[in-house]
């Protein structure tokens, strides 16, 4: 570190050890260690050991301060509202670091901040999914985790600490979510076409809403810490928001979250079914699994979203970070895994349809189930073929498929043509030409970006 970094550190620790020797009334307090953390895309995180003389908290005390890093993502909490979320979760019983103070005089740091409680233990995602956890303590595990979630949801509003969140549209969260990625589509200079298409798959599937409740938004391997086998506390609090209870089930189990270890749909470390289950004895409320699943997809859509954005903070030269461009290339695999996913449903669908609901059917009614689950197959068959290719050819495929179809094209920018022609809605999303289509489109991105995520 440069000798000017040093001196940036350690003007840091003074300033945030006069704060605390304010707010505890000590004596005073001589810092034994202060370092920055791991993380903090969005916020600066460091650690504090301070000695302290006196006052409401004596002795040697291990603190955590979170602070305003230079630029965040559009979805983010501010740190003083942050505060307010990590004191209702930890008000309602929710395994987190006792949130202290908050600090919101820009002349102690320069930056809004707030300190918390450490907690023991690692919150290294790779770790957790690589350990030698035996099934049992893996279930344990995502059971524990399924009751945490069924603890914070019982936040629900009004509270009158959290006025600054706002509700759900009245069409429901899901559909509020699906209005916003599409403004974000809309601002993005390249075009997106699977995205474009998975919004419109995520319009026209939505479940019945669920109740609105506080959800922590970003809750997945990597957000939260063990010491071995127990969880010590629950981390990153600035996407929280009030939506539909799924949600927070959905991320958890989506691909993104699994490190991996794919097999483990519940965040790379155990079973879905165990999850749910912890979350419903705990008192969570009875969400159908499709839901769950349906808010897979939208995580994956979700991520793909932060990460352009992301992206876009380091090209416009906002903030500079090798890490911030190489999120940006990762979209291609969240589109990839989206068209898995949704494939993987139009796959269970059709197994309810032909396993559950037809030998119910008679008549006429049963040979229209039957029709649907031959076309069913089909598709599955043709969405499963997709086939790689190079940036050039899937750049002509794209022309001449919007040719076949008489929509407007130029082969220089005709994935931006074919984007604009699915948010439209002038192709039809359950067309298989077109799913393979973009497939093909999404590898060939693949094939550049990340050429092994293709052999998983």
């Amino acid at each position: 570190m440069a000798l000017g970094g040093i001196s940036l550190m350690s003007e840091l620790a003074e300033a945030f050890s006069r704060f605390v020797v304010g707010q505890t009334g000590a004596r005073g307090a001589k810092v034994i260690e202060f370092e920055k953390l791991s993380g903090g895309a969005i916020q600066d995180n460091f650690g504090l050991s301070l000695q302290i003389e006196g006052g409401e908290r004596p002795g040697l005390q291990e603190l955590v301060v979170w602070q305003d890093a230079p630029s965040g993502v559009a979805e983010s909490l501010s740190r003083p509202e942050e505060f307010r979320v990590l004191e209702a979760a930890f008000k309602a019983g929710v395994t987190v670091p006792e949130p202290l103070w908050l600090c919101e005089d820009l002349d102690v740091s320069g930056q809004l901040f707030y300190v918390m409680t450490r907690a023991d233990g690692s919150a290294s995602p790779r770790k957790l999914v690589k350990s030698d956890l035996t099934v049992e303590q893996r279930r344990n595990i995502v059971r524990r985790l399924g009751a945490e979630l069924a603890k914070l949801h019982t936040v629900r509003p009004p509270v009158r600490s959290l006025d600054f969140l706002t509700l759900p549209g009245q069409d429901g969260a899901a559909l509020s979510r699906v209005a916003i990625y599409r403004r974000h589509l809309r601002e993005m200079a390249e075009p997106h076409p699977v995205l474009e298409w998975a919004l419109n798959w995520l319009e026209d599937n939505t479940p019945e809403p669920g109740p609105a409740v506080l959800c922590h938004c970003d809750f997945r391997t990597g957000n939260y810490m063990m010491a071995g086998e127990n969880l010590t506390a629950i981390l990153d609090w600035e996407f929280a928001a009030w939506s539909d209870p799924a949600e927070d089930l959905g991320w958890f189990c989506s691909r993104s979250w699994r490190f991996g270890a794919h097999e483990r749909e519940a965040g790379g470390v155990g079973e879905k079914q165990d999850f749910l289950d912890g979350y419903r004895e705990a008192g969570g409320t009875e969400i159908d699994p499709t839901a769950v699943s349906y808010w897979e997809v939208m995580a994956l859509v979700r991520w793909a979203m932060i990460a352009l954005q992301q992206a876009r903070r380091h090209i416009s030269g906002e903030q500079r970070s090798l890490e911030l461009a190489l999120t940006g290339r990762m979209v291609a695999q969240m589109e990839y895994d989206l068209l898995t996913d949704i494939h993987d449903l139009l796959t269970e669908a059709r197994r309810v349809l032909m396993n559950s609901l037809t030998p119910e059917l008679k008549g006429e009614h049963k040979y229209e189930a039957l029709m649907i689950a031959n076309a069913m197959g089909m598709a599955i068959r043709e969405l499963g073929q997709g086939e790689q290719a190079k940036v050039e050819e899937a750049d002509r495929a794209v022309s001449a498929f919007l040719e076949a179809r008489s929509e407007p094209h130029h082969h220089a920018e005709c994935e931006a043509f074919l984007a604009e022609a699915i948010r439209e809605r002038r192709l039809d999303g359950g067309d298989e030409a077109l799913r393979n289509l973009l497939r093909t489109l999404t590898e060939a991105r693949l094939g550049i970006n990340s050429p092994g995520y293709l052999k998983r």
